[in-house]
């Protein structure tokens, strides 16, 4: 036992020796922080200025803007590496957040930028993760993602705690102008970044962006393959629900369970007590037990929780369902990246990734508008749509699961 600690600390270390793992672990660790606070407050807040309706419409614009900016995200990922996306995702977080902090009560722009700020999180978020995932050897990218997702749940929590508080003592627009003093301080940690996408050299010095757009373009038709066909329809019902989730679930909370904004706050952050200890062994249950496995346990298991929160009107029952959630959803999107990384290739991941995204994205803009209908017909009807969108993501997987066994049975005959 003793040794197998000292080797699980060993790879620890060695992981985050990695140039790439510390500045990215550091990266997200600031926007944890701030992200901490808003995944569960910006809805809450929004509500205040301009009702639930203008809630669905914040993050219905939020979801036109990403789709494209998510599939443009792609292909820059394969075009000119992903550090140029990282890049410029801080630059429109920090968009958005000036715009917020000086124009807070001015609803139409308030209403954009937020949409800027939410939608600026699609175009790193696989650039991280594959930045991460290249920089490390295959057998421990899981054990690589844990680390990473591990130190960002930890500011998370923190923030969540502090920053609701701060927004309870003073006011939301200084807690914002806070937040965007944090995000300016990401620039230098991106910069010094290493790109992992190598480059084929050619004779001529420079290839035109166009021609690197054609190429990248080129790469969708991997989008035909029954694999990735399946992982978007999976992608598409998660997405969907996690969009209604992210939006109401807070509401639910402080509109319907009587839950104050302060304590909010806290429960949020207990919600990622749970998270830091699953995260710290998601990576290696996805590396020994797969991640298609991992994901065909884990996301029924959030569905049921869900629906657990829709039929209580206790508000013990309703944290500690939120609580469970949290402690499952570390092996979902640790289980999710390396499924995609196991059926794409480097030379199209981005693309790829790219285009599913974007897929998800357009087929759940029309969520939080939904959302907020269902909400005017009863709250509970706004949870069993999310809890019943989960279940239903089941399906592909198993269905995926089902053609990769038949394909390693075909490949040991043909040996």
């Amino acid at each position: 036992m003793r040794k197998h600690l000292l080797v699980q600390l060993k790879t620890f270390y060695n992981i985050i020796k990695v140039r790439n793992v510390s500045l990215l672990s550091i990266q997200s660790a600031i926007g944890a922080f701030i992200k901490g606070f808003f995944s569960w407050a910006l809805p809450i807040l929004i509500e205040r200025v301009g009702g639930v309706l203008v809630v669905g419409l914040t993050y219905t614009i939020e979801r036109v803007l990403s789709a494209p900016l998510v599939l443009v995200a792609g292909l820059l990922m394969d075009s000119y590496g992903r550090k140029v996306n990282i890049l410029l995702g801080v630059i429109l977080e920090l968009v958005g957040l000036s715009i917020i902090a000086y124009l807070f009560h001015n609803l139409p722009l308030l209403t954009i930028a937020l949409a800027i700020y939410i939608s600026a999180g699609w175009l790193m978020y696989d650039a991280i993760s594959f930045l991460l995932m290249e920089s490390v050897e295959e057998n421990v990218r899981g054990t690589a993602l844990t680390l990473h997702r591990t130190t960002a749940l930890v500011t998370s929590l923190i923030g969540s705690i502090v920053l609701g508080i701060l927004t309870s003592v003073f006011n939301a627009e200084k807690v914002i102008l806070l937040c965007t003093v944090l995000t300016i301080s990401k620039l230098p940690v991106v910069f010094m970044l290493r790109e992992t996408l190598v480059q084929k050299r050619v004779d001529s010095r420079a290839i035109s962006a166009i021609e690197k757009f054609k190429t990248a373009l080129g790469n969708l038709r991997v989008l035909r393959r029954k694999s990735i066909l399946l992982v978007s329809i999976f992608g598409i019902l998660m997405t969907f629900a996690s969009t209604l989730a992210n939006t109401y679930i807070s509401l639910y909370l402080f509109k319907v369970l009587s839950i104050g904004f302060s304590l909010l706050g806290i429960i949020y952050a207990g919600s990622r007590i749970l998270p830091i200890l699953s995260q710290f062994i998601a990576g290696r249950i996805v590396d020994s037990f797969g991640s298609l496995n991992t994901l065909t346990i884990s996301v029924p298991l959030v569905g049921f929780l869900i629906f657990i929160m829709t039929l209580t009107y206790n508000p013990l029952v309703a944290i500690i369902a939120l609580l469970l959630i949290g402690a499952i959803e570390p092996f979902i999107g640790t289980a999710d990246n390396v499924l995609i990384m196991k059926i794409t290739e480097r030379k199209w991941r981005g693309t790829v990734s790219g285009a599913l995204g974007a897929l998800s994205i357009v087929v759940s803009t029309p969520a939080p508008i939904l959302g907020s209908i269902l909400w005017n017909i009863s709250p509970h009807t706004t949870m069993i749509t999310m809890s019943t969108l989960v279940l239903l993501g089941t399906i592909p997987l198993l269905v995926l699961r089902g053609m990769m066994k038949h394909e390693t049975r075909e490949s040991e005959i043909k040996v």
